[in-house]
């Protein structure tokens, strides 16, 4: 997406991957998603991020704040991905989140099974999902019989880098 390779990203501001001609302006904002982090464990938004070859595109932004086993801050993972959305329109607050998923409806195909996500916990459900298919560490998912654990996995699975590799149930 940025054109970096996996060795030049370590090291990188966040504010290096934003896109404005003003750099206080890149820094303030990067203060102002720390802060919401910070504050609240997460922030969203839809921004204008640059290439390394210095071009713009649009893309939305996930931060995330991990914890310690003291729950002191650790750190924070970014996601980015190619915006959807119209750039401009930020989501911050745990309250706009929770309005702005409560109109949608979204579908996922999976194994010929269509998911539907109509309600603001499962599209947060989903959201987590996908941040954890990002990771490279093993998942174990656990609950009662006919929860769905199996069709997360493969949702876990396909969303991940190791999608290329064979699927295997372990019950």
């Amino acid at each position: 997406m940025f054109g970096y390779t996996a060795a030049e990203v370590p090291g990188r501001s966040l504010e290096e991957f934003l896109s404005s001609d003003n750099d206080a302006e890149r820094h303030q904002l990067q203060e102002t998603m720390l802060a919401a982090v910070l504050k609240d464990g997460h922030y969203r938004s839809s921004l204008r991020c640059q290439s390394k070859a210095q071009k713009d595109f649009a893309a939305e932004l996930t931060l995330t704040l991990l914890r310690d086993v003291g729950s002191a801050p650790a750190g924070i993972v970014a996601i980015f991905s190619v915006a959807e959305k119209s750039i401009g329109r930020t989501v911050s607050s745990k309250a706009e989140a929770e309005e702005d998923e409560a109109a949608r409806t979204v579908s996922r195909k999976l194994d010929g099974v269509e998911l539907i996500l109509a309600s603001p916990v499962m599209n947060r459900f989903m959201r987590m999902v996908d941040r954890v298919a990002g990771h490279t560490e093993s998942v174990l998912v656990t609950g009662e019989t006919g929860t769905g654990k199996e069709l997360i996995a493969r949702t876990i699975h396909q969303s991940s880098h190791r999608r290329s590799r064979p699927w295997v149930d372990i019950n």
